[in-house]
């Protein structure tokens, strides 16, 4: 994508490396945290988030002190983590400000993790969260589906996003019959919108695939500090496929939405509002919107958009 040559790094090969996912595979956890506890004078190093979810942060500070050009990329409010698993033992919080303080440089999303990043490091950039819109299928038509189609992607641990407005969701499906699609955990309660949800696990291939099938595609945030410093990457995973949306404005997130001209709402009656009128619009109005947001992404949050950045940042 950006013809950079290197060596990647993954830790036990699955999508997520929480508390499950290490207990079931415990061999490769092993030899991963061997290998990574020995690891040093890598040359140039780019780490992401985090080396190891057992890490309380010295494997990364070692990895980039001692590298030629060590790089850290932090895209989500980490510094602000304090859910459950594992995050209950190892602070996110010191994870990141030790990576941060051993970083010859930081990468992060968007001002509010600059402004947390400036006092440990003197060399920070902003660069926000990218998609290639390639990657994903584009909707072909905008005609409402019988019943419509509300999308959402997720993680079992942002449910709580989801539930933060189930009083609009369920007041939309009475008044439209509209149901939820929700591309991400197959388990957790939703309360009473699991009688209007349909769930599809995620994979790679459904997060590509799936919101080209939707009618409207939704966003909600909780108002925290670490949803403040959130990176918004689902907006833009939708504004891929051309799927107009809805979303909180909350922190970080309210600049995509303007950006994008994606429809923003936080309150209960705004939610109804922004969902009524994307689901009574004309279909062609839903194509122009949702094309346009797809064109915004290309122009400001696409890997292409941003190549010559991502390149200057691992350079010397």
């Amino acid at each position: 994508m950006l013809q950079i040559p290197a060596v990647v790094h993954d830790y036990i090969g699955t999508s997520t490396a929480g508390a499950r996912d290490l207990l079931s595979h415990p061999l490769e956890t092993l030899r991963a945290e061997a290998k990574l506890r020995t690891a040093t004078g890598l040359g140039r190093v780019f780490v992401g988030r985090e080396t190891s979810p057992l890490s309380t942060g010295t494997i990364e500070a070692r990895i980039l002190s001692t590298a030629d050009l060590g790089v850290y990329d932090l895209d989500d409010g980490l510094p602000w983590d304090v859910s459950g698993g594992l995050r209950r033992v190892i602070s996110k919080a010191v994870k990141v400000e030790r990576a941060a303080r051993a970083a010859d440089r930081v990468v992060v999303a968007n001002g509010v993790l600059a402004d947390w990043a400036d006092p440990f490091c003197d060399d920070v950039r902003v660069i926000p969260s990218c998609v290639h819109p390639s990657d994903y299928a584009v909707k072909e038509s905008y005609e409402l589906h019988d019943p419509p189609t509300i999308g959402w992607i997720g993680s079992l641990w942002t449910l709580p996003y989801l539930r933060s407005i189930s009083q609009a969701l369920l007041q939309v499906h009475a008044e439209t019959g509209a149901r939820l699609e929700l591309v991400g955990p197959v388990r957790g309660s939703l309360g009473a919108l699991d009688a209007v949800a349909d769930r599809i696990g995620w994979t790679e291939h459904e997060g590509y695939r799936r919101p080209a099938g939707w009618d409207i595609a939704i966003a909600p945030l909780t108002h925290g500090p670490f949803e403040r410093a959130r990176s918004s990457y689902k907006l833009l995973e939708y504004a891929a496929a051309g799927v107009p949306s809805v979303a909180s404005r909350w922190g970080a997130t309210g600049d995509v939405v303007a950006a994008l001209g994606v429809t923003g709402a936080d309150s209960h009656d705004e939610w109804v509002a922004g969902l009524r009128d994307l689901l009574d619009a004309a279909a062609s109005r839903r194509a122009e919107l949702g094309m346009g947001q797809r064109a915004a992404a290309e122009r400001g949050y696409s890997y292409n958009a941003w190549a010559d950045e991502w390149r200057s940042v691992v350079s010397g």
